[in-house]
């Protein structure tokens, strides 16, 4: 896994009540990745984007979520870790959506596994792409699952 010289402290939202829709800015340390972080990678967040009613989301699911609460599913980054073989290598720019059960990407550093990760297109630009995935994921079920 390549290595890469991090902040001490990192900018991060954070929900601490699952039962209100109010967040605090905090100054955390960056997420590390664990020794065995297969597919994981830490991205430098360049933009993430808010979900409508997210904030809402841990007091209707309060088991889907971890006990750190940080919003913003969506996002656009670029790899600074990554592990041996992974088709996104430091450097590349990113864009996804990741899972719920893990801290989102309203921070300046997050992790997200190889599976919930895609390589961002050159003529999209990181506050486009940031947008997109939810976006797309409702059309294909729309369109496709759910019809």
């Amino acid at each position: 896994m390549a290595t890469a010289t991090l902040p001490t402290t990192i900018r991060s939202l954070h929900q601490p009540d699952p039962l209100t829709p109010e967040i605090t800015l905090q100054t955390t340390p960056p997420p590390t990745l664990p020794p065995s972080s297969a597919p994981d990678h830490l991205i430098l967040v360049h933009a993430t984007s808010p979900c409508a009613g997210e904030l809402t989301w841990p007091a209707w699911n309060p088991h889907l979520f971890s006990a750190e609460i940080v919003p913003c599913y969506d996002l656009s980054g670029t790899v600074v870790q990554a592990p041996p073989n992974s088709p996104f290598p430091p450097g590349t720019p990113v864009w996804g959506r990741t899972n719920v059960k893990r801290p989102g990407n309203a921070r300046e550093y997050t992790i997200v596994p190889t599976e919930e990760l895609a390589r961002r297109p050159a003529n999209v630009d990181e506050i486009t792409a940031a947008s997109v995935p939810l976006s797309a994921e409702t059309a294909v079920q729309a369109l496709f699952t759910r019809g």
